[in-house]
């Protein structure tokens, strides 16, 4: 049984006042333990020694509750906590050790005080063990009491000191832009920090979980590397760095350099017995640092390569136009096979200086702040018939949280294009084309990866001008455009028994756009972007394209299908039930909900790379679906509501069997040079008015589907 003796309250400065406004300190956090001691308990059997110690405590600021019957003390204490528990070693019925024990072990008290004489160096060993901070002798004098008491303080406020500035080392530790880890010779982890999350794209405990997963990220060509550096720093106990690249969730490159922090213990007896056997470190983000060394490097060498190229050309074109000129008058008076070969020999030059002159052609683009997700969309749309006539695996991988880049839209559509067609070009049999959008922390990101016939010999060749094979309106142009957009244009190939080429176009992010290059014919434009959203092409949550450019995917989309003559289908989705929903649990879940049956929609959508979902209203969305015929528009959006149907949200609550389900309108025609995207919006309208029995709002025909 407790008994309150004082209920005094002492209050403590834990924050600060800032403003108005109480503005806790992330560099204080409070200690899992009461520094100041305001809470204490006294257990004896004596009755008149509890209150005679409680009357002490009392006077030197402690809110006390006495027990002179602990037979069910732990019990009755109800989630009571006590900065000190005085306890009497020889109580009787329950002893005082396995009170203690007890009172420990339900953190019902953080520090355990003994009274009385502990008789025996036993006792004095168990209590030890138990975890007792101190012994107060019986009875107890005033002066004792105080001594124990500033002891104690002292020892609190030394542990709340360590406390805090462990507290600020694992801080600054997970917040640090660096991967900090600790790596075992097997290459499983003993720690890594938060940082791995944006880095890389994995959580700590997934990254630690899983066996040999540093060996798993780092990219092929570099493993063998890696491997003897940590085996040597393994054996050797030797210090490192060494650059590196590890491969994103996601499936991009991040560069960076990987360096030692620790040295292990160089005592041999140490290492024989595995004591200290791991290796603590740190990786280094430098991506952006390595595209931008490749953006000069390509820049200097074109500049170079331009100047050289140029001389080279205007010395050999009147020469060359002198002999081929002899050449064909000596061909008419006396034709002979050696003036042919000439003549050949000469129109081959002339075709490769006509090369030359073009690729050093300037070639005017407009910067503006554009969405890459939205432009690999309409080049997928726009080479989907090719792709389907070659029977191509292909993927399109968007990262819906890519923010704008700074680029032509146009120019940069027809780079992706005809990269892709580059691809196309040297796609090995049974191969596949894989299109990615990524970002960095400066960068915006484009990977077109391929499975490629047989490895290119010189990939420094591939975007020059001089082999007589090259298209100068293909890789070369690509090369150009991307450079004069302040890009960088990359390729690399991982060798093996599956040669895989890749294909990465850096762009500079709005807000980090560098200056135009030197000599480019570049027109900056402000963008037009004004609202925070728009900083994303797609909703966050749901992956769904932003209302406010939907209209510019669709118009493009519809431009595209007349061009490939080629049958466009549209679903307009509409959620019912959503106002029910949202009035009875609220707005915020009811964005919840809505972010669910987004998801759900875009996962059925995503079987095919150029379906797109696109938001239309607060609770209507639109499915955007390229060479896509009537019955097909309608099967898939049947598909769609058993989706939505199968997510089994209640639109009152758990009581209410009534569940979020969607109307669905169809609508798929081959698009015309006078279609506009209205018609298409139109028709599937009318089909979901028709299939909710509504009256109809818009205009002619299509296929709907109610829930």
């Amino acid at each position: 049984m407790l008994h309150p003796i004082s209920k005094k309250i002492r209050y403590k400065k834990s924050s600060r006042i800032l403003h108005g406004t109480r503005v806790r300190n992330p560099f204080m956090q409070p200690c899992p333990f009461d520094p100041d001691l305001s809470r204490a308990l006294v257990v004896d059997n004596d009755r008149a020694t509890c209150d005679s110690l409680a009357m002490q405590l009392e006077r030197t600021g402690f809110v006390t509750q006495t027990c002179a019957q602990p037979d069910h003390l732990v019990e009755s204490m109800n989630g009571g906590r006590y900065s000190l528990a005085f306890i009497n070693l020889h109580l009787q019925e329950v002893g005082g050790l396995d009170l203690a024990t007890s009172l420990l072990d339900s953190q019902s008290v953080e520090d355990v005080v003994f009274m009385g004489d502990p008789e025996s160096s036993d006792t004095l060993v168990r209590a030890m063990q138990i975890g007792a901070c101190d012994f107060l002798p019986t009875p107890v004098q005033e002066q004792d009491l105080g001594m124990l008491l500033e002891r104690i303080r002292q020892r609190r406020r030394l542990k709340a000191r360590i406390h805090r500035a462990e507290y600020r080392h694992s801080l600054l530790l997970q917040s640090i832009p660096l991967i900090v880890f600790s790596i075992r010779p097997d290459l499983t982890l003993e720690f890594i920090n938060q940082s791995v999350t944006h880095f890389l794209g994995y959580s700590p405990e997934e990254a630690m979980a899983r066996r040999n997963w540093l060996g798993y990220l780092i990219h092929p060509e570099d493993r063998r590397a890696i491997r003897s550096t940590l085996r040597k720093a393994f054996d050797e106990g030797s210090p490192f760095s060494v650059e590196c690249r590890l491969i994103h969730r996601k499936g991009h490159i991040v560069h960076g350099i990987a360096r030692s922090i620790t040295e292990l213990p160089c005592d041999p007896d140490d290492r024989a017995n595995g004591a200290g056997r791991r290796v603590e470190g740190v990786f280094m983000d430098i991506t952006d640092r390595v595209f931008l060394e490749q953006a000069l490097v390509q820049s200097a060498k074109l500049k170079t390569l331009g100047s050289i190229s140029a001389e080279v050309a205007h010395e050999i074109r009147n020469p060359l136009m002198s002999i081929a000129g002899f050449a064909r008058r000596l061909n008419q008076k006396t034709p002979a096979p050696e003036l042919d070969i000439i003549l050949r020999e000469s129109a081959r030059l002339e075709e490769l200086l006509n090369r030359i002159r073009d690729y050093l052609k300037p070639v005017n683009v407009s910067r503006q702040g554009c969405s890459v997700n939205n432009l690999l969309s309409n080049a997928a749309a726009l080479l989907a018939t090719e792709m389907d006539a070659r029977s191509v695996e292909w993927r399109v991988d968007l990262d819906h949280e890519v923010p704008l880049a700074m680029a032509d839209p146009d120019a940069l559509t027809q780079v992706v294009i005809d990269l892709v067609r580059h691809a196309l070009a040297n796609l090995a049999d049974g191969g596949y084309v894989n299109i990615q959008s990524a970002s960095s922390e400066r960068n915006v990101l484009v990977k077109i990866s391929y499975l490629q016939c047989a490895p290119v010999s010189d990939p420094d060749r591939l975007f020059l001008p001089f082999e007589e094979d090259t298209d100068v309106h293909g890789m070369p142009l690509c090369s150009r455009l991307v450079r004069n957009m302040g890009g960088v244009l990359d390729f690399d190939q991982t060798l093996g028994k599956r040669s895989i080429a890749t294909f990465t176009v850096s762009m500079s992010k709005v807000d980090t756009a560098p200056a135009p290059l030197e000599g480019s014919f570049v027109e900056d434009g402000a963008s037009t972007v004004a609202a925070e959203e728009l900083r994303h092409c797609f909703e966050p949550r749901s992956g769904v394209l932003s209302r406010q450019l939907f209209d510019d995917v669709f118009a493009r989309t519809v431009r595209a299908s007349n061009r490939a003559k080629q049958s466009l289908g549209v679903i307009v989705i509409e959620v019912d039930g959503i106002g029910v929903h949202s009035t009875h649990n609220g707005q915020f879940h009811a964005k919840k909900s809505l972010d669910h049956v987004a998801s759900a929609l875009a996962r059925e959508l995503q079987q095919l790379p150029c379906n797109i979902l696109a938001r239309y209203g607060d609770h209507e969305y639109v499915a955007i679906l390229p060479d896509t015929l009537q019955d097909e528009a309608a099967t898939l959006g049947e598909t769609l509501r058993q989706a939505v149907h199968d997510l089994a949200i209640p639109v009152a609550g758990p009581e209410d069997s009534r569940t979020l389900e969607v109307h669905i309108g169809v609508s798929a025609f081959t698009p015309t040079s006078s279609t506009s995207p209205e018609e298409y919006i139109a028709q599937a309208y009318h089909a979901l008015d028709t299939a909710a029995g509504r009256e109809e709002r818009r205009a002619p025909m299509g296929s709907g589907i109610s829930a």
